[in-house]
């Protein structure tokens, strides 16, 4: 696989990544409320319970900066590819 490819490769990824983040970010926040309301009514000596909750807000945090970085790379290699093919293009893409 070239350069150029593994740079398109990792462009799409980025962008399937970013289309799939906007749609599973409402459910993100929508599980956060949950997760937030559970703890808030939770009885105060469930130690077990609050340890789940700080659990379940730690996996949505990781798989939400999963789909990030992958959109900040899959932006990195699109800058990447246009700098390749036309440097003065990337110049007016980025505002210089």
């Amino acid at each position: 696989m070239t350069d150029e490819s593994k740079l398109r490769s990792q462009t799409d990824r980025g962008e399937t990544a970013r289309v799939v983040l906007a749609e599973l970010e409402k459910a993100f926040k929508a599980l956060e409320e949950d997760c937030f309301k559970t703890f808030a009514v939770s009885d105060i000596h469930d130690d077990a319970g609050r340890k789940t909750c700080r659990l379940y807000m730690k996996v949505l945090d990781d798989v939400r900066t999963r789909f990030k970085v992958a959109v900040v790379a899959g932006e990195a290699a699109h800058k990447e590819l246009i700098r390749i093919k036309e440097p003065s293009k990337l110049r007016r893409a980025i505002g210089l």
